[in-house]
């Protein structure tokens, strides 16, 4: 990133925003095609984009804090983003699923009886 780091101070966020605006596009695309080819060129896409921000991050935390507590730093965000994304973020996709099914969220779906 040496050419955003020759720029201003608010070229770093804003480079970082631009590349999670660019990244969401093929994600939505990945998402709601049918074909699994466009689906597949588009994830190759979407997943190194979406790992550009770790760097940004990882060193603004780095930069807030004093020298000695920038382990206690870095562990603190890497423990609460992977509660976020580990337990949190599953949770809240299978609750807004149910309530967005079209059977509602407390109906459940018929079982298919395959008897003789």
């Amino acid at each position: 990133m040496p050419f955003v780091e020759k720029q201003s101070a608010r070229a770093v966020p804003l480079f970082t925003a631009g590349v999670i605006v660019a990244g969401t596009i093929p994600s939505i695309i990945a998402f709601s095609t049918a074909s699994p080819t466009v689906a597949v060129t588009m994830l190759w896409i979407f997943i190194p984009l979406s790992y550009c921000s770790f760097g940004p991050i990882f060193a603004l935390v780095q930069n807030l804090v004093p020298a000695e507590m920038r382990s206690q730093a870095v562990a603190l965000l890497l423990f609460f983003s992977n509660i976020a994304n580990l337990i949190i973020a599953p949770q809240l996709v299978g609750i807004t699923s149910d309530a967005l099914s079209p059977a509602g969220p407390l109906r459940q779906q018929p079982t298919r009886d395959d008897g003789p």
